[in-house]
């Protein structure tokens, strides 16, 4: 028996009262003689349930009791035994700790606009829960673990997007970088949501959504989380467009419908800004497939983007001074 087995082997018979040993010592010891290079963090972990089962026989959980028994018992048989048990007991003590949870959590909710609501995720019975509804991976409990994880240490935080009592779409948030994270409706599908909608989730949640197709898809940038400021007009044909041209992005609205609704891209700078005193460059050379990246959901093509700035070189003077932030509604509707 090895160091830490032994550490575990001596916390157990320090636990364990007038619970009889003797047969479990033997057991073991047969079990990691005939199983030389055995799993012996398994090892740990069974003496661990065991440890733990001792104090769970009088659990409010019936499962629990009834697992911690069962688990008991079999540590007058074999050793490998006690192992299968051990496990069954860690699932049922896991689950009765999850509902409880759930049964003491407090969700916050948000109210929305158009009848929607946010609703927190705050355990992973609910998760799953909405993974069944939606069609969703974290429906597994695998999956649901490894997402409960990260919001558990602080890493992201889970929100349900409901639609009067339907279940909407599942929003995950990078807490670290205050952005969204992913969206999903039915089946990963990208959730169709208004530009209004979108801005209000996101100033509720205090987020970003530059990256995320559904955000992006209705021009919901964090650069017009103050309001929208009047765009620099652009044509290339007979198509009308509108530019905000910043340090470190360019953004292009565009209509392709009578009704005036507009069309958007982004594209980032990856040198996050230009300034003409100190770079040599003219500013067309700036305008090249090494210096912008496309954004996701993006409607133009970065072949496009260098049609626009070829056929309007005003832009390019508009990029020696960009725009600025100052609330301003764009003249054509959203």
């Amino acid at each position: 028996m090895n160091a830490e087995c032994l550490m575990q082997w001596n916390r157990l018979k320090k636990e364990a009262g007038d619970f009889p040993l003797e047969k479990l010592e033997r057991e073991l010891q047969t079990y990691l003689h005939e199983n030389t290079g055995s799993d012996e963090q398994g090892v740990r972990a069974a003496l661990r349930s065991i440890r733990e089962a001792l104090t769970c026989r009088e659990h409010e959980d019936e499962a629990v009791r009834h697992k911690a028994g069962k688990l008991l018992k079999s540590c007058r048989h074999s050793f490998d035994e006690v192992c299968k048990n051990a496990g069954h007991f860690r699932k049922a003590l896991t689950e009765a700790r999850e509902r409880n949870a759930e049964e003491k959590a407090s969700p916050r909710v948000i109210p929305l606009g158009g009848g929607f609501r946010l609703e927190e995720v705050l355990s992973i019975k609910m998760l799953m829960t909405i993974g069944k509804t939606l069609e969703l991976c974290v429906a597994k409990r695998e999956d649901a673990r490894s997402y409960w994880k990260e919001a558990e240490s602080g890493e992201s935080g889970l929100w349900l997007l409901l639609k009067g009592e339907e279940r909407f779409a599942l929003l995950k948030i990078d807490l670290e970088e205050h952005k969204v994270g992913e969206f999903s409706a039915h089946d990963n599908d990208d959730p169709e949501i208004s530009f209004e909608l979108a801005m209000e989730i996101l100033e509720k949640l205090g987020v970003t959504a530059d990256d995320e197709t559904s955000f992006a898809r209705v021009g919901a940038f964090g650069r017009f989380k103050c309001g929208r400021p009047e765009g620099e007009p652009v044509r290339v044909g007979e198509q009308e467009m509108w530019v905000w041209l910043y340090e470190d992005e360019l953004i292009v609205g565009m209509e392709e419908h009578a009704d005036g609704k507009l069309f958007w891209s982004r594209f980032e700078r990856k040198q996050k800004k230009y300034n003409p005193f100190e770079d040599p460059r003219s500013p067309w050379d700036l305008f090249s497939r090494e210096e912008w990246e496309e954004n996701t959901g993006n409607h133009l093509s970065m072949g496009m983007l260098f049609e626009i700035v070829r056929r309007n070189p005003h832009v390019l003077e508009r990029f020696r001074s960009p725009v600025n932030a100052e609330p301003a509604r764009v003249r054509k509707a959203a």
